[in-house]
């Protein structure tokens, strides 16, 4: 089936004899067990549930993969990626990541004496260089968080391959709708399901997937072991929120294209971090492991002082360290969402003060360019010349097509 008719549709939920077209919440910690020495499918939620295995077949498919775990929140969900890596071992990280997962890799992989390395995933010579330590694996987003920038994911699966390092790529900013690691080569794919696979700011969740058995088992060890994995209730959520995944983003990252357009333009914006008006380089590269460019995009205005007065003046953004949600949204990576980057690492990895990201919800394009025209509205005095824009003014009828299997 094509991937939005998988989008759209729900697996049968076992146990379920009565085949009911929306998958029933099995809000329940255990299930009763007709012979004591042996549990027939289902016995505890932590270890198993319905409505949860439901979800995790259904996301094992979207990602195109084998097998696939729901946890309690993206971080989680990372640290069962980074659980894969042996105590002592070594870990290579991209340099533009989430704001929590340089405080996981520095503070909690330190507690198991494992040896981080942050480098820049765009380099394809660098990562080589880095690969000749051995290394147990390599975690990357691409895009990037905040600044969007792109790596090439084939061919860094296949300099993982050759290491014999494991290639994990959160893909948070994308989703499976825009992006599939696991199709480009990666061992593993995760991604913080709070954000657009939910898609409604009402869950918080993680999931992970991989096509490998024995990766999949040493999973599933721990998922269990921890207690880590996701509810009844949170699970019938994130399938619900699921099905709209490719009608919202649609929407969303035309109107992200229309803003970054604007943005660029705009006097006091000296930066806009967006695959639609990148490089041709890094579009590129983009284009071919992906076929949009999402409704997540970062700019930097010309002060610090006037990034606080946007955020405070915007009236259809909502001010949250989170993105991904049909209600648009607008935060201050350094103080919100990066935050969390350990004191020794914040001088070579934290944002600027001046860096805004904005994630595009499902209100109309050109209200969200006046709300951000106004909040940006008063004279500045180191207003830029402004740039030649005509290839890039905006229009409101303006789509993007991406042709998904």
């Amino acid at each position: 089936m094509n991937l939005r008719t998988r989008i759209a549709r729900r697996p049968h939920c076992p146990s379920d004899g009565a085949h009911a077209s929306s998958t029933p919440i099995y809000q329940t910690a255990t299930f009763a067990q007709s012979d004591w020495q042996l549990a027939e499918g289902f016995d505890y939620s932590r270890s198993a549930n319905p409505t949860r295995s439901v979800l995790e077949e259904k996301i094992a498919d979207l990602e195109s993969g084998n097998h696939a775990l729901a946890y309690a929140s993206g971080m989680a969900a990372i640290q069962g990626v980074l659980s894969l890596a042996n105590d002592g071992g070594r870990i290579l990280a991209g340099a533009d990541l989430y704001g929590g997962s340089f405080r996981l890799l520095d503070q909690i992989a330190g507690r198991r004496r494992i040896d981080v390395e942050f480098v820049d995933t765009t380099d394809l010579d660098s990562v080589l260089e880095s690969l000749r330590t051995p290394a147990d694996l390599m975690l990357l987003e691409s895009p990037s968080n905040p600044l969007h920038l792109v790596s090439d994911i084939s061919a860094l699966a296949q300099l993982c391959a050759d290491q014999n390092c494991l290639l994990a790529v959160d893909n948070s900013l994308m989703s499976p709708w825009i992006q599939r690691p696991l199709e480009l080569g990666a061992h593993l794919v995760l991604e913080s399901a709070t954000k657009f696979l939910s898609g409604h700011g009402d869950v918080t969740a993680g999931i992970v997937a991989c096509s490998d058995e024995s990766l999949a088992k040493r999973l599933r060890f721990d998922h269990n072991a921890q207690g880590v994995a996701l509810g009844p209730f949170d699970s019938w959520l994130l399938l619900r929120g699921l099905e709209t995944l490719a009608v919202r983003l649609e929407t969303q990252q035309n109107t992200a294209l229309q803003v970054a357009r604007f943005l660029k333009c705009h006097r006091r914006v000296t930066k806009v971090h967006f695959i639609g008006t990148a490089s041709e380089v890094c579009q590129r590269i983009h284009a071919a492991q992906a076929t949009g460019s999402g409704s997540v995009l970062s700019f930097d205005v010309d002060s610090g002082a006037l990034a606080k007065r946007v955020i405070a003046n915007t009236q259809l953004f909502a001010t949250t360290v989170s993105f991904g949600s049909s209600r648009s949204t607008i935060s201050a990576p350094r103080s919100m969402s990066h935050a969390s980057i350990p004191k020794n690492l914040q001088s070579k990895f934290a944002p600027s003060e001046t860096l805004l990201r904005i994630s595009l919800g499902l209100d109309d394009a050109v209200e969200l360019i006046q709300d951000i025209e106004q909040a940006l509205s008063e004279i500045s005095t180191t207003a830029r010349p402004l740039p030649d824009c005509e290839e890039l003014a905006y229009s409101p009828d303006h789509t993007l097509h991406g042709n998904h299997p």
